[in-house]
C-alpha cells in the first residue's frame, strides 16, 4: 500500500501533488492564499506571516520525506534536515528552498493553480528536483512564467522577503530553534492553539505573553551559550529530580518560567564556581 508520505515524493501529476501536500501540512495552502493576497500588495506584516507559513510547509514536505526516505532526507545531530551524499549530509539544498520564498508567488505553477495551491507545488516540485534519485514533479504542457504587469511591485515584495528572512529572530523564534520544538509544542507551552503560535511567530505574540516569552528566550540563550546547541533538545524534555519530576518544557507551559531561569543560572553559577 502506497502511503500519503511516500505520495510526496512519487505524484506523477499535480492533482496527486496537491492530496500528498494537503496530507503532508493541513492548511497551509489555504494560509499561503491569505497572506499572500495582502503581501503582494508590499505589507510589511503579511510578508513576514508568508514567510513563517511558506518556512512551515518546507519543513512539513522535508518531514514527509524523511518519514517515505530516511536513507535520502535525514537529520542531523541538531534535529536539522539534510540531504545525503556520498561525502556525508549536506544542509545546502534545505537552505535554498527558502530562499525560493521570494519568487515562488511568480512561478508557472502559480499561473496554472493559483496563490497559495501554486506556491505549495512550486516548492514541492524544487524539492524534489534537489533530491538525487527521485522522479522531477512536471509542469503541465503550456505552462508558462506569468506576465509581470508591476516589475516595482515583484521588486519591493522580493525585499521585503529577503529583509523578513534575513530579519534578527524573534523571542520565540529563537526559543522554537534552541529547544527543538515544534510549533504545536511552542502553543502547547503558552496554553493556545498551533495556529496562534504560528501567527505569534509572525507579527510577536500579544502584550500579555510578551514578558513569558523573554523569559523563554533569555532560558534558551542561555542553554544555547553554556551547553552544546545538540544537547539541548533532549536536556529540555528529560524529567529532572531538581524540577520535582518535571522537565524544563512542562515547568514553562506550567508558567513556571522565571522560577526556571533563576534555577538555571545558579545551576550554571555553581558549575563555575565549584
Amino acid at each position: 500500500m502506497t502511503t500519503l508520505t511516500v505520495s510526496v515524493l512519487d505524484a506523477a501529476d499535480p492533482k496527486a501533488a496537491v492530496a500528498a501536500i494537503d496530507a503532508a501540512a493541513p492548511g497551509l495552502r489555504r494560509r499561503l492564499s491569505a497572506s499572500l493576497r495582502d503581501a503582494l500588495r508590499g505589507r510589511p506584516a503579511a510578508v513576514r506571516r508568508y514567510v513563517v507559513v511558506h518556512r512551515e510547509l518546507t519543513e512539513r514536505l522535508l518531514a514527509a520525506m524523511h518519514e517515505a526516505r530516511p536513507e535520502l532526507v535525514l537529520r542531523d545531530d541538531a534535529g536539522e534536515y539534510c540531504v545525503a551524499h556520498p561525502g556525508g549530509c549536506s544542509r545546502a539544498g534545505v537552505e535554498l528552498l527558502r530562499t525560493f520564498a521570494a519568487d515562488a508567488p511568480f512561478s508557472p505553477w502559480v499561473q496554472l493553480r493559483g496563490l497559495g495551491t501554486g506556491v505549495a507545488l512550486d516548492l514541492l516540485a524544487r524539492a524534489r528536483a534537489l533530491l538525487p534519485g527521485v522522479e522531477a514533479l512536471p509542469l503541465p504542457s503550456g505552462a508558462a512564467f506569468p506576465r509581470l504587469e508591476d516589475p516595482d511591485a515583484l521588486l519591493r515584495f522580493t525585499r521585503l522577503v529577503a529583509a523578513a528572512q534575513q530579519a534578527e529572530q524573534s523571542d520565540l523564534e529563537r526559543a522554537r530553534a534552541v529547544f527543538g520544538i515544534s510549533i504545536t509544542e511552542l502553543g502547547a507551552m503558552f496554553g493556545v492553539t498551533r495556529q496562534a503560535a504560528g501567527l505569534w511567530l509572525a507579527d510577536g505574540p500579544p502584550a500579555a505573553r510578551r514578558a513569558k516569552a523573554a523569559t523563554l528566550a533569555a532560558i534558551a540563550d542561555l542553554l544555547a551559550r553554556r551547553l552544546k546547541p545538540a544537547r539541548v533538545p533532549g536536556i529540555a524534555r528529560r524529567p529532572s529530580v531538581e524540577y520535582r519530576g518535571k522537565t524544563m518544557l512542562e515547568l514553562i507551559a506550567a508558567d513556571e518560567h522565571e522560577w526556571l531561569l533563576e534555577s538555571v543560572r545558579r545551576s550554571f553559577d555553581y558549575a563555575t564556581t565549584a
